[in-house]
């Protein structure tokens, strides 16, 4: 099945096949399981993965290629049994541990993915996706120097890589190297414009350094890339709230609450927009859940807000 304009139709003719001949080659199944996945349908793959390696137990990529379709579908405690099967099938091969490393991280078992990953980086020292990931864990662990060399690894290999440009990119704006991060952010932007996460990072970074209508560019091209990004919402009210604009904030905030209606740090933004433009009324009651919020933060920010209106508890 060939990728193109006549995939679906390729998985179509290939399926009726399948169904009608129910050939024993593993490989048939493998490839309309490829076909699906290619064609953004891993669900649909899974079974013909297992239909793979029912009839092929000693297919090592089927069974690779499988738990990388479990992982991304979430199924992270199938996947680790499927790549665990692979890895004893196939022990030199690095995409293979790379996968079964990115199933631990999944699953919260960080020494084991950074043992698997670096099992993979043992075999294949230029797997750019392995060092990128390998400086993930580092820099979840606090070892911001080995993070750093591992994402300069991954550009090096390849230097068109935004993940680990951005990655990199964040971690020099948590060390306070704001001028290579800004560049690192620009650089991970110009690879892949419509990386709404990024756009949101870089934006954080330039309101840390006084460049507020730069970063309101950032937020405003960042939810136009997910209209759905709650938390860019959210950073562009208080943005907007904070130059005076408190309607216009309110609508992000809005739109906040519409994706994540229990947002303590949204209702608190809301409340505080409309009584800013003079609708105490209507921002009363936002206030009020933000100061029963299970977010500290917004609850205590409302208290006192609530506090100053005259409106808490007697």
């Amino acid at each position: 099945v060939k990728q193109g304009s006549n995939l679906a139709a390729g998985i179509g003719r290939l399926t009726a096949l399948l169904e009608k001949h129910a050939p024993r080659r593993a490989e048939f199944y493998f490839e309309l399981a490829e076909a699906l996945v290619r064609n953004g349908q891993p669900a649909k793959a899974v079974p013909h993965y297992r239909a793979a390696v029912r009839r092929d137990p000693g297919f090592a990529v089927g069974y690779q290629k499988l738990g990388a379709a479990l992982r991304r579908l979430e199924r992270h405690a199938e996947a680790l049994v499927v790549l665990k099967q692979a890895v004893s099938t196939m022990p030199a091969d690095a995409l293979t541990w790379h996968e079964l490393g990115l199933t631990y991280r999944a699953l919260g078992r960080a020494r084991d993915s950074a043992a698997a990953i670096e099992k993979a980086l043992e075999l294949d020292p230029e797997l750019p996706e392995a060092h990128n990931n390998l400086g993930v864990l580092r820099a979840a662990a606090g070892a911001v120097e080995s993070a750093e060399a591992a994402f300069r690894e991954a550009i090096r290999i390849r230097p068109e890589y935004a993940d680990a440009h951005g990655n990199l990119a964040s971690l020099l704006s948590g060390a306070r190297k704001f001028e290579e991060a800004g560049a690192e952010y620009e650089t991970a932007l110009r690879l892949r414009p419509a990386d709404a996460a990024t756009r949101y990072n870089y934006a954080m970074l330039l309101g840390r350094t006084g460049r507020y209508e730069s970063a309101q560019r950032e937020l405003e091209l960042s939810v136009r890339a997910d209209p759905e990004f709650a938390d860019a919402h959210e950073l562009l009210g208080d943005l907007l709230r904070g130059k005076g604009q408190p309607l216009d904030a309110a609508r992000h905030y809005r739109e906040a609450l519409r994706i994540r209606p229990g947002s303590g740090r949204a209702h608190l933004g809301l409340g505080a927009a409309l009584a800013a433009a003079g609708d105490l009324n209507a921002g009363l009651p936002h206030l009020q859940k933000a100061a029963a919020s299970a977010d500290a933060a917004a609850r205590e920010q409302a208290i006192e807000v609530l506090r100053q209106l005259g409106k808490g508890r007697q």
